[in-house]
């Protein structure tokens, strides 16, 4: 996991969730056997100016994570990483990944050792730089993986950070729909949420790119997205995905 940014993103989430790209990772059809450690981790990486991850395992196998630096609210995001794990007898792989923290996007691997709902730890492999991880499950209530993942969480108004700009007013409204223009003659984008067919405690995520001068004018993207809060409280939102030929990965991060 290189620390090299895509782009510049602070994240105050302190948790990280992913959902599933639908047909973007051909090996994602099938439900992988041996006890796939579904859930949410967290934990440190060594060797690497990017010292802390968040990571989730999705229960048809799917592996996604954000790395950087901790920062007292959550995490300074440096990239994010992207595959399809096989897991067997207390050990995993993951070959078929992409490392977004570069430019361009990097082929990305991992292999470790796990035990479901405890813990995981392994090597990480982005264009052949290795670095060591370790983490533990997420507690709780920092996050629960398995809560529902209600629309009634994600809709209303929002300061929203998007393509190195804060504090843009977002309104999401009850189909989970938004539209949103980077101010002074900026990118204009739109996008949706809903929450994933798995039932479990993620959203789905799309994004539309308006014309030039957006860096990626035209295209969608496509991922997860993650609240952190109840409505009536303080929230933060988190929205992370790609472009459809897989060159240029977003992250959108809205508080409120």
């Amino acid at each position: 996991m290189k620390s090299y940014r895509l782009m510049t993103v602070r994240s105050g989430l302190g948790v990280l969730a992913l959902a599933v790209l639908p047909g973007m990772v051909s090996a994602q059809t099938a439900a992988p056997a041996g006890g796939v450690p579904q859930g949410a981790y967290h934990g440190v990486l060594t060797a690497t100016t990017s010292s802390a991850f968040r990571l989730l395992v999705l229960g048809n196998g799917q592996a996604w994570a954000m790395y950087g630096r901790p920062m007292a609210a959550g995490l300074e995001v440096a990239g994010f990483v992207q595959g399809q794990g096989e897991f067997l007898d207390g050990r995993f792989t993951v070959s078929n990944g992409i490392d977004f923290g570069t430019t361009p996007p990097a082929p990305f691997a991992l292999q470790g050792t796990y035990k479901a709902g405890m813990n995981v730890q392994g090597t990480a492999d982005s264009g052949g730089y290795q670095v060591r991880f370790t983490g533990n499950a997420m507690p709780a209530q920092v996050y629960d993986y398995d809560a529902a993942a209600l629309l009634a969480h994600v809709t209303g108004g929002w300061k929203m950070t998007a393509l190195g700009h804060t504090d843009m007013d977002v309104h999401i409204d009850a189909d989970g729909h938004f539209e949103a223009k980077v101010p002074e003659g900026g990118c204009a984008f739109s996008g949706r949420v809903k929450p994933h067919a798995s039932g479990k405690n993620v959203f789905d995520f799309q994004l539309k790119f308006g014309a030039a001068p957006c860096t990626a004018a035209g295209q969608n993207a496509q991922g997860l997205a993650v609240v952190q809060g109840q409505a009536g409280s303080a929230q933060r939102l988190v929205m992370l995905g790609f472009t459809e030929d897989r060159q240029m990965g977003a992250v959108v991060q809205a508080q409120r």
